[in-house]
């Protein structure tokens, strides 16, 4: 493998890109749901039986002592932060505790004269469950960051196109690097921003008929005000089968879209056009 300041090759002399995320991964769960106590054994055998024993378990004890030392004492290493004033109260279900949102969990505790743990089920406990809690994984370092973003081999992307649509909402990238990286960091002049998003990533892929605004392309555009893009907070609606919720995230300065032509959005509202189809490269 080459590398250099602009680009990256394999043995074969081809160019490789990195791709990653201009936000941070951010992990949303309640304790009817999480995934990042699988690695721990008593934390995973709570979770899998039914919310009623689950409460019954938490509740108990001799197993909050176990529960302590897989998910704090020990410190190899996990998906879950192991460190209470990095994992904040996201959402509460009842008005009592609405005091509590967007305070760390070791805030939490303190205000109750518990230890972390103790502040953390309890809350759950007393909202049969449906505490939403939030820590992020990644990003701790925005120099570092801004570094990567910036690179010339560095796609923008890793949208989970909604795969993990209840714990996390990774599609507003775009709008998160124009936001928060281009503007308010000013890693790069926004010509370059926009071209690392569009042409770019068009070229990589092989999409010949997109990424620039010429005669001949696909007028795909997005009409967006550098002054105020951003992504905003993450929202919950219950709109799936089962009532079931799912995340979304809406946008900041983003007024219209426009997909092949058609205005798809028009000052932020849908206007019922769909005309896009997925994209495939055209191979000879």
């Amino acid at each position: 493998m080459l590398i250099n300041t602009e680009r990256v090759f394999n043995d074969e002399g081809l160019p490789i890109y990195a791709m990653t995320q201009a936000k941070p991964f951010q992990n949303r769960y309640t304790l009817l749901g999480a995934q990042c106590f699988d690695k721990f054994p008593t934390w995973k055998s709570a979770m899998f039986n039914p919310p009623p024993v689950r409460k019954q378990m938490f509740a108990a004890p001799a197993l909050r002592k176990k529960l302590r030392a897989e998910a704090i004492e020990d410190r190899s290493p996990s998906v879950f932060p192991r460190r209470w004033d990095v994992i904040f109260v996201d959402q509460v279900k009842l008005a009592r505790n609405k005091l509590f949102e967007h305070k760390s969990v070791e805030e939490l505790a303190t205000a109750q004269g518990k230890d972390g743990l103790d502040g953390f089920l309890d809350i759950s406990l007393e909202e049969d469950l449906e505490t939403r809690f939030v820590h992020t994984n990644t990003q701790g370092d925005p120099e570092a960051v801004c570094e990567i973003l910036k690179h010339p081999a560095v796609m923008i992307g890793q949208s989970d196109a909604g795969a993990h649509m209840g714990y996390d909402a990774r599609f507003g990238y775009s709008t998160a690097f124009l936001g928060r990286w281009v503007r308010d960091h000013r890693i790069m002049s926004l010509e370059e921003a926009v071209n690392k998003l569009t042409f770019r990533v068009a070229s990589i892929f092989g999409l010949s008929d997109r990424g620039l605004l010429r005669p001949g392309f696909a007028a795909d555009i997005a009409v967006f005000d550098p002054a105020t893009v951003n992504t905003l907070e993450p929202e919950y609606v219950r709109d799936l089968p089962g009532n079931e919720t799912r995340m979304i995230q809406k946008a900041a300065g983003v007024p219209h879209t426009i997909v092949t032509g058609e205005i798809v959005i028009e000052n932020g509202a849908p206007t019922g056009a769909l005309p896009g189809r997925v994209l495939g490269r055209k191979l000879n």
